[in-house]
């Protein structure tokens, strides 16, 4: 039987769950419908209208053909997934971050303001540049994650901390350049009517998910042995 409560389950709408608990046995992966008797599902819609849910389970019977999986393979599984999942939201943040950008710098070369587009300011012009530098970081952090996946030579420590770096530089350019973004822009960069306001909020979303920076540059840092006090000007590798 299942029994405990789970928080900030992603697409509260899915028909079925992938469950992990800890058994007698070791740990335990199991899929439960939505449907299944003692499980409570209340739903929550965050700030870029995608779906969350909290799931309570009491005295939940899993049947034997919907158990995954039981033992050590549970957890290295699961590791792996989350490095995954680490992965492909930082592919997302950086997209969100390029859509910013360019929405930013479209904005600033059609906006005029005493006789001239605000994109000639020179203040302006060193924000955009810094925005295109943390873009850059990202993107290199990223393929770098992706290319040691690739490797046959790698460990798997430098794997997941690969996944933690490219997770937490993408936080900091969707974070850094969305804010930016609306600054450039004025209140309009904040309404739901200007496309701008939908990457604001898929940034908030999606940072809030897995983990932040802080949190990914101390695994990096604990999984390479490293020290965490130098990374806090610098970023993750």
């Amino acid at each position: 039987m299942f029994d405990g409560v789970a928080n900030w389950v992603p697409v509260a709408e899915a028909d079925t769950f992938l469950v992990y608990a800890e058994a007698e046995a070791g740990p335990v992966l199991a899929s439960l419908p939505r449907t299944a008797d003692g499980m409570v599902l209340e739903s929550s819609t965050l700030s870029d209208h995608t779906t969350v849910a909290t799931i309570e389970l009491s005295g939940v019977t899993v049947p034997t053909a919907d158990l995954i999986g039981i033992g050590c393979d549970v957890d290295a599984a699961l590791a792996e997934a989350t490095d995954v999942a680490l992965i492909a939201t930082a592919a997302e943040l950086i997209g969100v971050a390029d859509r910013a950008l360019t929405l930013a710098l479209e904005f600033i070369t059609s906006r005029s303001q005493f006789g001239k587009p605000i994109g000639s300011f020179q203040v302006l012009q060193h924000r955009a540049v810094d925005m295109y530098i943390q873009l850059r970081l990202a993107r290199a952090a990223l393929r770098s994650a992706l290319s040691e996946r690739t490797k046959s030579t790698t460990t798997v420590q430098r794997r997941r901390a690969a996944a933690s770096s490219a997770r937490a530089r993408s936080c900091i350019a969707a974070t850094t350049i969305c804010r930016q973004a609306v600054q450039l822009h004025g209140a309009i960069g904040f309404t739901d009517e200007y496309d701008l306001g939908y990457y604001v909020n898929r940034m908030v979303a999606l940072t809030a998910w897995l983990g932040g920076p802080d949190v990914h540059r101390q695994r990096y840092f604990d999984l390479l042995g490293g020290r965490p006090g130098n990374s806090r000007n610098g970023g993750s590798r």
